[in-house]
């Protein structure tokens, strides 16, 4: 599972970059072997303007042989931020996969 990070009007910096990396590796781990490739986008909305919630992440997954699955999120903190849309992201995937698992037939055991 490859993870990119990308910035809009917001400086990169190693705090962020390691809060985002292990919100991702910790919530999406049990994932990794069904995923190619997961898109952080992280930005200021208003720029250098300022203001209340106005932070933003959306987590962009991209299972293998499937469509992307894509989150967001706004707000005033950004680690809050990051955090809440990678579980935004988590739960999607359980959705994606969990149905996905319930299609399948399921095994009996054999009568003795």
């Amino acid at each position: 599972m490859k993870i990119e990070i990308s910035y809009r009007d917001l400086a990169k910096t190693d705090a962020i970059e390691s809060h985002i990396q292990g919100r991702v590796e910790h919530d999406l781990s049990r994932f990794a072997d069904r995923l190619t490739r997961v898109e952080v986008h992280v930005g200021d909305l208003n720029g250098t303007k300022g203001g209340a919630d106005d932070k933003r992440c959306m987590v962009e997954v991209r299972p293998a042989g499937a469509d992307p699955i894509a989150v967001e999120s706004t707000g005033g903190d950004l680690y809050a931020v990051i955090s809440e849309t990678v579980a935004k992201a988590e739960r999607a995937l359980d959705k994606r996969f969990g149905r996905a698992e319930d299609h399948r037939t399921p095994i009996r055991p054999v009568a003795q």
